[in-house]
């Protein structure tokens, strides 16, 4: 009788072993989906930023010209190639712009955080 006892102990032991096994297994893949929405949801913002960044750059763009000395040496020189161009209107395009696309990153983050604040 004694070894059907332990028998009935180690079977319910293993059973709630592999009901613990489950659940972990369940809790890690949770885990490993929010961290795969995290990870979308920064990529995206720091791309917005990026994008703006190069927005930036291109529409207020100055180039260098590397000049070379007789001796083999090499100085730089800045060039601007569109000094005479930039006017006020070009300025203010280039502010709203970086504006909008810092206001769709500072959505998203938004976003971001009230969906962690909710979820806990």
């Amino acid at each position: 009788m004694t070894v059907s006892k332990f028998d009935n102990q180690k079977s319910a032991l293993i059973q709630r072993s592999n009901s613990l096994k489950k659940a972990i297994e369940g809790d890690f893949d949770e885990l490993k989906e929010q961290s795969i929405e995290i990870g979308k949801k920064s990529l995206f913002v720091v791309g917005v930023l990026f994008l703006g960044f190069v927005a930036y750059k291109i529409l207020s763009s100055k180039s260098k010209e590397v000049e070379v000395d007789y001796n083999g040496k090499e100085s730089t020189k800045i060039v601007y190639v569109n000094a005479g161009t930039s006017s006020s209107i070009f300025n203010e395009v280039m502010k709203h712009i970086a504006l909008f696309l810092l206001n769709i990153a500072k959505q998203k983050i938004v976003e971001y955080l009230q969906q962690i604040k909710s979820a806990k």
